[in-house]
């Protein structure tokens, strides 16, 4: 049986082995535009500069085709400016 974490913030339940973590803000947003649920959302600090961050749960079975739509988007993104 999969662990469930119930989150105060979103009142809702969920397994962490089946979430990916967000940490992109401007990715979360595409998500949320395309009605992918946050499941659970808390601080932390960036490993590397030791800045606060905020990171955004989603379940990663939702995610599949969203994500080809966001890659899609940054390599257009990248085309335009000549990255």
């Amino acid at each position: 049986m999969k662990e469930k974490v119930y989150s105060e913030r979103t009142k809702r339940w969920y397994a962490p082995s089946e979430c990916i973590r967000i940490l992109n803000i401007k990715q979360i947003l595409f998500y949320l535009e395309h009605n992918i649920e946050i499941l659970d959302f808390y601080p932390s600090k960036d490993f590397k500069t030791g800045d606060s961050i905020l990171v955004f749960l989603v379940k990663k079975e939702d995610t599949h085709d969203v994500y080809k739509l966001w890659k899609e988007r940054l390599e257009g993104i990248k085309n335009k400016y000549g990255l």
